[in-house]
């Protein structure tokens, strides 16, 4: 089954996702990691940790993980480097690269504009609701039974 991420000839010379795809952008993993990776460089176990932890960030994989950071790192988005610490294996460490930045940038004005759209899909429709009841007639009243 193929990678429900970007393809990487699916980023555009300034490293913008496709609009397409961008409504789906929280339910992508691509977008999670970039922003994890802003906030401070990590290896892909510490990323899958972060993102277990977040409750509204996708459900992942290792592999799915490990695919998506090479992939990004292939794009230019993310580098990494080998660490190795003085205890435990050497850790492959990734780093948001200035392109990865514009991209996460380019993922943010996306996913503002599908939560717009969201937003007023969900105005129409309680437009519609309330409509819908206030043309409906009461309900009928129950006869009054003599004692």
């Amino acid at each position: 089954m193929p990678s429900p991420d970007l393809k990487p000839d699916s980023v555009t010379a300034d490293c913008r996702p496709c609009a397409p795809d961008a409504g789906r952008a929280l339910s992508r993993l691509e977008p999670w990691l970039l922003l994890l990776l802003g906030e401070n460089p990590a290896h892909g176990y510490e990323l899958l940790e972060r993102l277990s932890e977040l409750p509204d960030a996708p459900s992942a994989d290792r592999g799915h993980v490990y695919r998506t950071l090479r992939r990004l790192e292939g794009q230019g988005l993310v580098t990494s480097e080998w660490q190795m610490p003085q205890a435990g294996p050497a850790r492959h460490t990734y780093t948001l690269t200035a392109d990865g930045l514009q991209a996460l940038d380019a993922w943010t004005g996306h996913i503002r504009a599908a939560r717009t759209r969201l937003d007023a899909f969900l105005e129409r429709r309680e437009s519609l609701r309330v409509a819908s009841l206030a043309a409906s007639p009461p309900a009928a009243e129950a006869p009054e039974l003599e004692p």
